[in-house]
């Protein structure tokens, strides 16, 4: 499994520093859980708010495997489920059955607002959960390895056609099953650029642009946390992100954790000059 761009083998340096205060100043920010004692978290959406199935959606309804999809259009239904859980939530096991709290066998589902319009823009979430009820569901699922490959292999294909959205609900459903998987986040993090390029704008101020760079920091950070072989290339990249959005004291966190990595090529050390040269230019400018 690879990411959607470039594969570069180098070492990973002293970056969850930098992270908390790149995400303190721009505004990383994940949802505080209050667990059951037994771990699963458990969401009552009413009904008006769901949809199932999707008609003329075969490359979802192949990855639903065997389940449903439900989707919500109401964002401040949207809004009571996490978009990502990290890894101190446990995933339940994902087997052929599940029994809920309730005692009720579980029904597959997976819980989005992909295709849901406008909600989809403000809250892009997919998660996979047990659906224990009418509209009572527990969560988060662990899917196997072998139908996280198929979301990975689908995203990345729809990414490279430049179909997002869709790219983006495979991700997304990715990162939730496997949160300390470098793969999903940095997939994620790249397609967030491909969205900052569609944007193409020049306006740091573009009221769009902040939740882009946002999910770029959090999931390229994500990445490098979980040991992405491409992490000189992921700063490289990132610092170009942040001063485009004229996030110079940032970019200079990211400028500098790469700086200290001692294993760079030589050429990967002329690219950190020239990157340093432009920063030093966007200084100037202030």
């Amino acid at each position: 499994m690879q990411s959607i761009f470039r594969i570069q083998v180098v070492t990973r340096f002293g970056w969850s520093t930098g992270l908390l205060i790149i995400c303190m100043l721009v505004g990383c920010m994940t949802q505080k859980i209050n667990k059951p004692k037994d771990q699963r978290i458990v969401s009552n959406i009413p009904t008006d708010h769901r949809k199932t199935g999707v008609e003329g959606q075969r490359h979802v309804d192949k990855l639903l495997f065997g389940g449903k999809l439900v989707v919500l259009r109401s964002l401040g239904e949207a809004k009571k489920i996490p978009a990502f859980l990290g890894p101190e939530v446990k995933r339940i096991s994902r087997a052929k059955t599940h029994t809920c709290q309730n005692g009720r066998q579980a029904i597959s589902v997976v819980i989005t607002t992909y295709m849901g319009g406008e909600t989809w823009k403000k809250y892009p979430l997919a998660l996979d959960v047990w659906e224990c009820g009418e509209g009572e569901y527990e969560y988060p699922v662990k899917l196997t390895r072998k139908k996280a490959k198929e979301l990975l292999d689908h995203g990345i294909a729809a990414a490279q056609k430049r179909q997002l959205d869709f790219a983006e609900f495979c991700f997304r459903r990715y990162v939730n099953a496997f949160p300390k998987d470098w793969q999903g986040h940095q997939n994620l993090g790249y397609l967030y650029i491909d969205r900052e390029t569609e944007l193409d704008t020049h306006d740091a101020n573009h009221p769009e642009l902040k939740p882009i760079v946002r999910n770029i920091v959090f999931h390229m950070g994500r990445a490098l946390e979980n040991h992405t072989p491409d992490s000189v290339a992921l700063q490289f990249d990132l610092s170009r992100v942040l001063m485009r959005a004229g996030k110079l004291e940032e970019t200079k966190t990211v400028l500098d954790a790469v700086t200290a990595n001692e294993s760079m090529s030589q050429l990967q050390k002329m690219e950190l000059e020239n990157l340093i040269l432009e920063w030093t230019a966007h200084m100037k400018k202030r």
